[in-house]
């Protein structure tokens, strides 16, 4: 006899590469109301239960009548990418699509405000907001131009080279990393 095992795995093949290419069924500017531990028990005693709740500010695509809507804080074995926020306040342009997650159920009581956005692992689907500007892979990737600079200083002095790594990828908005777009500009290509 011969078990076999449905694993999922995700596959982020071919995946789109910037935030533009990467829209779904729902795209909104978000804010950070709450940042909820909903358990700390059973198999959330590891790894606690956390969800953020997010105001929508500006719908851009999808549903236009939702007020707020949740994401999980942990990242998902079927290629779903969680929110860390580090504050109430902080905004964000997420892009992704409505799903009804009765496992939540029993914590959130207004059956209204039951949205969850998820949002893929693939692809760029999440921006920043900060002040007058959005950071982000928007419009374009630098990870190729990016890759070609650290095998080039790689040839030149290894520790240079792992030096400039870090920097990019330890630096939030770093100037290789992202794109910074002023918000209004963003909304124009919204349109």
């Amino acid at each position: 006899m011969v078990l076999q095992h449905k694993a999922s795995a995700c596959d982020c093949a071919n995946s789109p590469n910037t935030f533009i290419t990467s829209i779904d069924k729902f795209t909104a500017e978000l804010e950070v109301v709450e940042i909820d531990t909903l358990s700390t028990e059973g198999v959330f005693e590891y790894w606690p239960l956390v969800l953020t709740k997010l105001k929508v500010i500006r719908p851009f695509k999808g549903s236009v009548d939702v007020d707020y809507v949740w994401m999980n804080n942990t990242n998902g074995p079927d290629c779903e990418r969680g929110l860390f926020p580090e504050h109430i306040g902080q905004k964000y342009i997420i892009t992704g699509r409505m799903i009804e997650d009765k496992r939540y159920d029993k914590w959130i009581n207004d059956a209204a405000e039951r949205n969850f956005l998820y949002v893929t692992t693939c692809g760029k689907t999440v921006l920043d907001v900060e002040g007058n500007n959005v950071y982000g892979v928007i419009t374009k990737n630098n990870d190729t131009k990016i890759r070609e600079k650290y095998d080039r200083l790689m040839q030149e002095d290894e520790s240079k080279a792992k030096a400039y790594y870090d920097e990019v990828y330890l630096t939030k908005h770093h100037k290789d990393l992202v794109q910074k777009m002023p918000i209004h500009q963003f909304y124009k290509l919204m349109e």
